[in-house]
């Protein structure tokens, strides 16, 4: 900071230089089946971008509120740069809703979020025996990465996927989901990693089912064991 005194009679000219970075604002509405959905739980989570800070300020990448009683949120004095924006759904923490979204220098931008009636439910199995495992770490990812597990699970940083796992029955979940290309991802010590890709959720209410089958050790090979002389040796 910097004191300017001017005594009577005499002019100064003094400069004011901020930091460069116009600071942008979010705003939207939560909703289900067409209804506002008000005391939703919104998070927003600064990815990184052009500001030095994220919208919290020094030291800190989020920023929460609810939403009033119209279902609507804003966001002010946000850094531009890219940022998540989960939404909570107040009666039922296990659906949220989700999105990406860029902030440009300035301006306002909005971004509406609905919770649906989607539902992706699967299982994950040994391979060989189908017995149900539990404990796997099961990760989604809303765009097809290629199909490439390491890939998907360094999205975990971006909160771009979406993650659980199997219960006693080797049973998972993952409610509220939009409509899209999903890739599923299993993941167990002991077994080899298993990406599941392009599985299709439709525009409309109801429950997707799939099934994730996990090789201990990697790769599977099966055939028959015969002697150099062709025949097959005993058990």
């Amino acid at each position: 900071d910097r004191s300017v005194f001017v005594e009577a009679g005499q002019t100064a000219r003094v400069e004011f230089r901020g930091t460069g970075v116009a600071h942008a604002a979010l705003l939207g509405h939560v909703s289900e089946q067409g209804h506002a959905v008000a005391g939703a739980y919104v998070t927003l989570v600064f990815l990184g971008g052009t500001g030095e800070t994220g919208p919290g300020g020094e030291g800190i990448d989020t920023k929460s509120l609810a939403t009033d009683a119209n279902g609507q949120y804003r966001f002010g004095e946000l850094a531009p740069g890219s940022y998540t924006i989960l939404a909570t759904h107040p009666t039922d923490p296990s659906r949220v809703a989700r999105a990406v979204i860029d902030l440009p220098d300035g301006g306002e931008r909005r971004k509406d979020l609905q919770f649906s009636n989607l539902v992706l439910r699967g299982r994950v199995v040994a391979g060989r025996t189908a017995a149900p495992l539990p404990g796997v770490s099961v990760f989604l990812h809303r765009d097809d990465p290629a199909s490439d597990p390491a890939r998907v699970l360094e999205a975990l940083v971006s909160l771009q996927v979406m993650s659980t796992f199997t219960d006693e029955n080797g049973a998972f979940d993952f409610a509220s989901m939009e409509p899209g290309s999903y890739v599923v991802v299993g993941s167990l010590e002991g077994y080899a990693t298993r990406a599941l890709p392009r599985v299709t959720l439709a525009d409309a209410a109801g429950v997707q089912e799939v099934v994730v089958e996990l090789h201990q050790g990697g790769a599977v090979l099966e055939g028959t064991v015969k002697k150099k002389s062709g025949s097959i040796p005993p058990n």
